[in-house]
């Protein structure tokens, strides 16, 4: 088989290559020595270089993994966060609409809007069934709510805690709760006799308080003479009365309210009240090992 030129030509190239480099070796040898010593000196530097990038590189990449980890992290924090937020608004918004549709109903009923004086039986009974729908919503609220460890339901939860002392201070509403609260979650009953002690123990004040803004109306009304000072006056004058009842009232129903829990949380009602619960307990069943 002939060999083509190509394959000639490249023979020849390799021969001459070949003859050349031993040409240069013969009359030059301190050039190709010099050669020798860069591809040394040139394995050493990409030694030292791959060593200095394993020292430098390594944590390097360690640290970008730990940050990227970080902010995997954050941003998934961030996330729940932004989801709890929508979840407690969702929350806030269908429970006030609840709360809202409740009250509707003494709109659309004002015979039962009547909460501090005697009703005939069929509204009382009406009344009463409106209370027993206000009860059920105060307790889907509160074990909704009340429990969470969340800053967000903790302020929802103040609102929710004045809905709750403002039925407080209504008569009916009142002398309605021991059968109200009967068969109820007992920790939400428990709240709400809580609740029902701390307004015994804040109506002083809050009379106090009217007490002083009666004093600034007068003062007002001599210097001003204003119509609109007098019905504020009124107003304060109504509310210091509704305080005082519902502060009498509260503290007539307490004893029944906590007449069969633990000896120590009759305590706790007493020292959040003020009242002597305990020794009323006994003059009512001398027999009860309550002490």
């Amino acid at each position: 088989m002939k060999p083509s030129r190509k394959t000639i030509l490249g023979l020849c190239a390799a021969f001459a290559l070949a003859t050349g480099a031993i040409s240069v070796s013969h009359l030059y040898p301190d050039l190709v020595q010099s050669l020798v010593h860069v591809e040394e000196d040139t394995v050493r530097f990409w030694e030292m270089w791959g060593a200095l990038t394993t020292a430098v590189g390594f944590p390097f990449a360690i640290l970008v993994f730990l940050y990227e980890h970080r902010k995997t992290h954050r941003e998934k924090l961030e996330q729940e966060k932004k989801e709890r937020e929508n979840e407690e608004e969702e929350t806030y918004i269908r429970l006030n609409a609840r709360y809202s549709k409740v009250m509707e109903i003494l709109i659309n009923n004002p015979a039962i809007n009547v909460h501090d004086q005697k009703l005939e039986d069929v509204l009382k009974k009406q009344q009463y069934e409106f209370y027993a729908t206000l009860i059920a919503l105060f307790e889907e609220s509160y074990n909704v709510i009340y429990p969470e460890d969340s800053q967000g339901y903790a302020k929802m939860w103040n609102t929710w805690e004045d809905f709750i002392k403002e039925w407080l201070l209504k008569r009916n509403f009142v002398i309605s709760l021991p059968l109200l609260l009967d068969g109820e979650d007992p920790d939400f009953v428990r709240y709400m006799k809580t609740a029902a002690a701390e307004l015994v123990r804040d109506i002083p004040r809050y009379i106090k308080d009217l007490e002083e803004d009666y004093a600034l109306l007068e003062k007002r009304e001599e210097q001003e003479h204003n119509s609109s000072l007098e019905e504020m006056k009124e107003d304060n004058k109504a509310r210091g009365k509704q305080y005082e009842s519902a502060k009498a009232l509260i503290a007539q129903i307490l004893p029944v309210l906590v007449r069969n829990e633990k000896p120590e949380f009759i305590r706790e009602i007493e020292n959040i009240s003020g009242l002597s619960l305990m020794k009323y307990l006994q003059s009512l069943d001398p027999q009860a090992s309550i002490a």
